[in-house]
């Protein structure tokens, strides 16, 4: 008989219990009460200011948690050492960062992406389960960061490598009237744009005549910015070479670069945020009452631009055969000729608005010398809006298309294209002007897509902690317990309409017809000449290209017009409206209870003090999946799948002090992630080209591990510190992605027809398709996400930071992390080698610091559309070979300098500049082929701080 939650709880402190009874004796352990004066010092010490005292701050705080944890604290109210949250985290020993135009938007730690981010202990959303995105959140409302690597029973369960704890001001701390005011600018040198970042914080703390005492803290900022960053993508066939060369065998694989595209993003972004507290204590100080409320808003558009060389057949005639051409030592075709290529320019605006918003009620009171409970309600909230638009042309041979307007008559022309595996790569036309030139372009299709995300959850807790609970184990200083229960909902929706293949299939009176660029409206087509890969002299001709005006395209009711009329007695219509898609439909609904028993122990072994947290924590959580299906006679019907799983998650920190100077830690805990709301969701998202998809998989179990740690910590002086970790992590299980052949008539229908390659042969047979296959055999390749076996990872951390004389001060960290899985592949975004350095001065109001931080090579997609037939065995068509898709970043090297000086009190002059180096991303295969290349801004700002 199952049992029930209620019963299953019981039984579980039951056997907590029984565990403590049988390992803890009063003969062995001797109480020692936890000195309060210690924790009220650290917690002073953070309203301190400057590079100096924030790193001291860090290592008391880590020196005296019970968990293993690290920290960064603000230099100064609203001042974190970084300007971006997750910049100042992958300062942090174990966590490195990805970025997004160049600008930190998530962390891993130990290797793994899958983490909580909490705001004040509570949960903060995004577009998933990752919490708040930290492009989105502002760095200047925090007063600490925790990086929490060793989980205990009263955290929030969802954390496989560890949890995120953003800290803010509490207004109670404040001892007087506080306000700072603070503006940049800041000047990124790909746009060469400046734009404004303000923000402003207000608190004060006030006795009542009524008795006890109410403070108050709001903060805000808006920022306001654009990004350029230049990309350069081939896509990755392997194939044998057809070549007039005796030195080159005929049979052997080689990997051949095709599909040259640039692809340069403008991305503006403007962001508001706000955060306020108030919190209540009477003149007793047992009771607390606190309202935290907090939002964020970010909007902006993307514009990209994608000219692009397609249909590559390489050596395919006598010229191509005798062309000169070059094989590098990865057996990767690296430069060669193409003389009859064919053209396609795009490009695309999606205009983002995310907010989200967070309440939080709560008190806290103690009841009696040994008892004290606390309980909140919180309700976070995050909705998104995208609305995405898409226009292509293909380049048309007029001469051709008056001879015939019947066939398919692309514009073939010749190209040479050379890389040396590490910067941007040589693209030369043979006719230079082939993108410039109005004459050649024809409209090919129109997409719009208007996505929307809406993620919400509701959280209650209830927590209790009994002091002294056992007088006959005066080694248990107190014991935790509580409740925790959620709610969360997850829609993901989209209405979407799209024109396609307009340059083979249009007509007007009955006769096939083209819409040439010289067809528009006067103004709305321009030329656009980018500076590509600034310092690079390769010649590269994708960089100049005429296009539709994206200033325009993004007003929907400007572009829809002008199609409009141009459309106008055309077989294809002018009703532009979107309808809702059902395929992309999903509701992710979700309950979790919670509870936990937590024993803290502070005793003495052999003379030795010693502190522990031991406990367990069991979660249960119910699941309901909602989406359509298309049944037999076509009808969409909304399908519901349910199911629910529990998970017991017991933990034990140790911490033992060897002397004052050096402590040894062992951490041991099981943990727990559910799947993203994406990957459980069984609804398709559909590339631009209909040719491929994907969908998720409502059956997906967490993933769950069993983690290790031993660390040991040697402290001297102040914010001096050396110590080494050796962590192991055995996840259960990960995911693994499979793939299918999608039936969908009506994106076949639409597919392009010059990317029909990708798709695949509803019959099962191999081999690619082509733009003349019958649409009836084909579908779309469609990958998804299924259960798979699990991994393991493995590492060491070595940290040092010394603050030494005159000012100066360093810091250095070190993670090497192995990882594999039952392939013996890597796992994802995890590095061998990550290095963090830093060494600043501080003295007489000056302040300046250098900071360098190196990841090694690691696997950052093992589903890349681009490398579906190239990974390490060297098959024409990727059979059995389970690194096929596998995208690989090359080494990544930053360097951010940092420096201020304050005029006067309160007064103080900042400068930063972020990528000194401008250091590009390089992604490659398995093999090391690189193809994509990328090139974010440095970022230069520049302000003054008022603080009183």
């Amino acid at each position: 008989m199952k049992l029930t939650l209620i019963n299953k709880l019981f039984r579980m402190r039951l056997h907590i219990c029984a565990t403590l009874l049988a390992i803890l004796s009063p003969s062995i352990f001797a109480a020692e009460e936890i000195s309060l004066e210690d924790k009220e010092r650290i917690i002073e010490i953070i309203s301190v200011s400057g590079i100096r005292q924030s790193l001291q701050t860090g290592i008391d705080l880590k020196r005296a948690d019970s968990r293993i944890i690290d920290a960064v604290v603000a230099e100064d109210i609203g001042k974190l050492p970084d300007n971006n949250i997750a910049e100042a985290l992958q300062r942090i020993t174990g966590v490195s960062i990805n970025r997004e135009f160049g600008v930190g938007s998530e962390v891993s730690i130990r290797g793994l992406s899958q983490n909580r981010v909490e705001l004040n202990g509570r949960s903060t959303l995004g577009d998933g389960r990752k919490g708040v995105n930290f492009q989105d959140f502002p760095s200047y409302f925090l007063s600490e960061v925790e990086v929490i690597k060793s989980p205990t029973p009263e955290m929030i369960e969802g954390a496989l490598g560890g949890t995120i704890n953003l800290k803010t001001q509490q207004p109670l701390q404040l001892r007087k009237y506080f306000g700072l005011i603070s503006l940049k600018g800041e000047y990124t040198d790909n746009s060469e744009k400046t734009g404004p970042i303000f923000h402003a914080t207000f608190g004060d703390k006030w006795k009542l005549d009524a008795g006890g005492n109410i403070g108050m803290l709001g903060s805000f900022t808006y920022q306001d910015r654009e990004l350029i960053q230049h990309e350069s993508r081939v896509g990755l066939n392997a194939n044998t070479l057809n070549v007039n060369n005796p030195n080159v065998d005929p049979a052997e694989v080689y990997v051949i670069p095709v599909d040259y595209t640039y692809f340069p993003q403008l991305d503006r972004r403007e962001r508001s945020a706000g955060n306020m507290m108030f919190q209540w204590e009477p003149e007793s100080k047992n009771v607390e009452i606190y309202l935290d409320a907090t939002f964020t808003k970010r909007e902006g558009n993307n514009q990209t631009y994608t000219p692009t060389t397609l249909l590559h057949s390489p050596f395919s005639n006598e010229a191509e055969k005798n062309a000169d051409f070059s094989i590098e030592d990865k057996k990767q075709l690296n430069s060669y000729y193409d003389s009859d290529v064919v053209f396609e320019n795009g490009t695309s605006s999606s205009f983002r608005a995310t907010d989200s918003l967070g309440f939080a009620f709560g008190g806290s009171w103690i009841m009696t010398n040994n008892i004290d409970i606390s309980g909140e309600i919180n309700f976070v909230s995050s909705t998104s809006s995208e609305p995405y638009y898409d226009m292509r042309f293909f380049a048309i041979d007029p001469v051709a298309e008056a001879a015939n307007p019947l066939a398919s008559n692309y514009l073939l022309n010749g190209v040479t294209y050379y890389s040396d595996n590490k910067n941007p790569p040589s693209v030369l036309l043979d006719d230079p002007n082939t993108f410039t030139n109005r004459d050649n372009w024809a409209l090919g299709s129109y997409d719009v897509r208007d996505n929307a995300i809406d993620n919400n959850e509701t959280a209650t807790r209830f927590d209790l902690t009994y002091y002294e609970p056992f007088l006959e184990m005066a080694a248990i200083t107190s014991l935790d317990t509580g409740l925790r229960f959620t709610t969360s909902s997850f829609k993901k929706s989209q209405n979407s309409f799209k024109l396609a293949n307009l340059h083979t299939s249009l007509t007007r009176n009955g006769e096939n017809i083209l819409l040439t660029m010289n067809d528009f409206p006067e103004n709305s087509i321009k030329d656009y000449s980018f500076d590509a890969f600034p310092g690079n002299n390769q010649v590269y001709d994708l960089s100049r290209f005429a296009m539709f005006d994206n200033d325009i395209l993004q007003k929907a009711g400007k572009t829809t017009e002008i199609l409009n009329n141009l459309l106008v007695g055309t077989n294809v219509g002018s009703d532009s409206e979107t309808s809702f898609n059902y395929d992309e439909y999903a509701v992710v609904d979700e309950e979790t209870l919670a509870a936990y028993l937590q024993f803290n122990i502070d005793t003495k072994i052999a003379g030795y003090p010693l502190r522990s947290i031991v406990g367990g924590r069991y979660v249960y959580t119910n699941l309901s999946v909602e989406s359509y299906e298309t049944d037999d006679e076509g009808n969409n019907i909304l399908v519901r799948t349910q199911r629910d799983y529990s998970d017991f998650l017991p933990s034990l920190n140790i911490t033992l002090e060897l002397s004052k100077k050096t402590l040894v830690r062992f951490a041991a805990a099981n943990v727990m992630r559910r799947a993203e709301f994406l990957e459980l969701s069984p609804s398709y998202v559909v590339s631009n080209d209909s040719t491929t998809a994907s969908h998720g998989n409502p059956y997906l179990n967490p993933y769950r591990a069993t983690q290790f740690d031993v660390s040991v910590e040697q402290y001297w002086g102040k914010g001096n510190m050396l110590s080494g970790a050796i962590f192991y992590k055995d996840v259960k299980s990960f995911l693994k992605t499979e793939e299918e052949c999608w039936n969908n008539p009506d994106y076949v229908a639409v597919s392009s027809e010059v990317n029909r390659e990708d798709m695949c042969y509803l019959d099962g047979r191999t081999g690619q398709p082509t733009a003349t296959s019958d649409l009836a055999e084909l579908g779309l390749t469609t990958t998804y996400d299924s259960n798979g076996e699990g991994g393991k990872v493995q590492g060491i951390e070595i940290s040092y930071q010394q603050l030494l004389k005159y000012g100066l001060g360093t810091s250095f960290n070190y993670t090497y992390a192995d990882s594999e899985d039952p392939d013996d592949i890597p796992l994802l975004d995890i590095s061998k080698n990550t290095v963090n350095a830093a060494i600043f001065y501080e003295k007489n109001g000056i302040s300046t610091r250098f900071a360098y931080t190196y990841r090694s090579r690691f696997l950052e997609d093992d589903n890349e559309s681009r490398l579906q037939r190239v990974g390490q065995l060297g098959t024409i068509n990727g059979e059995n070979d389970p690194t096929v898709r596998q995208s690989f970043r090359e080494p990544i090297k930053q360097l951010d300098w940092s420096a201020s000086y304050d005029f006067s009190e309160g007064v103080r002059l900042q400068m930063d500049i972020v990528n000194l180096l401008k250091e590009p991303t390089r992604d490659s295969t398995y093999l090391g082929s690189v193809y994509q290349i990328r090139q974010a801004d440095r970022r230069f700002s520049v302000g003054v701080r008022y603080m009183y």
